[in-house]
């Protein structure tokens, strides 16, 4: 009994450092998606990237 309580606390551990592991990988994501008008518009005032290259990279 004592062997199946450990390897249930185990898989929880497991479980919640792999939902935490997700959870920070999305944040840059996150920030950058919230963040694209500032960043399209930036680029597209640099010339780094064209308005139309900007809509096709929206639709992406």
């Amino acid at each position: 009994m004592h062997g199946v309580v450990t390897s249930l606390l185990y898989m929880r551990i497991y479980k919640g450092m792999r939902r935490l592991h997700t959870m920070i990988k999305q944040i840059p994501e996150h920030t950058i998606v919230q963040n694209w008008k500032l960043i399209r518009n930036r680029l597209v005032e640099t010339n780094q990237m064209s308005g139309k290259d900007a809509e096709k990279f929206e639709k992406y």
